[in-house]
């Protein structure tokens, strides 16, 4: 029962551990387009 405890223990310390090195930056996301919503409009070309 010891070894079962102690081996709960260090993997929630573990699990902490490796929770807090995870880089929680936000993701780049690549198209102009999100959820179909422009991040911005293009002026549209008109001729002379």
């Amino acid at each position: 029962m010891k070894k079962f405890a102690t081996f709960v223990v260090l993997n929630f310390v573990l699990g902490l551990a490796v929770a807090a090195q995870t880089n929680n930056a936000p993701k780049i996301i690549n198209g102009g387009v999100i959820n179909g919503k422009a991040k911005s409009l293009a002026k549209p070309v008109y001729p002379a």
